[in-house]
Parts: C-alpha cells; sequence; structure tokens
C-alpha cells in the first residue's frame, strides 16, 4: 500500500510499504528481462535480481519538507 504526501500538476510523492516495494522490485527486474535479454533467467537468478534491486531500494530515505 502507499500512502500519498503531496500531490503536484504531474505527478504525487508517495511513501511505498514493503509489499508495494517487493512488487516494484519485481516488476522492475521482470520487465527488464524482457526487453532486454534474449534468454530468460534461471528461476534463482531471477529471485536474486529482485531481493538485489529491492535491498538497494528499501534504504532509500527522502526527506520530505513542506
Amino acid at each position: 500500500m502507499e500512502t500519498i504526501i503531496n500531490v503536484m500538476p504531474k505527478y504525487e510523492i508517495s511513501i511505498a510499504n514493503r509489499e508495494c516495494l517487493e512488487e516494484l522490485s519485481r516488476f522492475v527486474v521482470e520487465e527488464n528481462y524482457k526487453h532486454h535479454s534474449t534468454n530468460p533467467p534461471s528461476k534463482e537468478k531471477l529471485e536474486s535480481d529482485i531481493m538485489t534491486v529491492y535491498n538497494d531500494n528499501s534504504s532509500l530515505k527522502i526527506q520530505y519538507m513542506a
């Protein structure tokens, strides 16, 4: 689930919870393989890449200043 913290004319700023970040990580990795690879990765490689993306992004902290 996402919590919207600000809405602008062309974008919104949201805070993503763990489930949302996991889903987004999976989407990014799967789409990357679909568009940039001729051979599908093994299930282990796919899951490893998803966890790498998730872990790289789960530590991001964005400070919102009103």
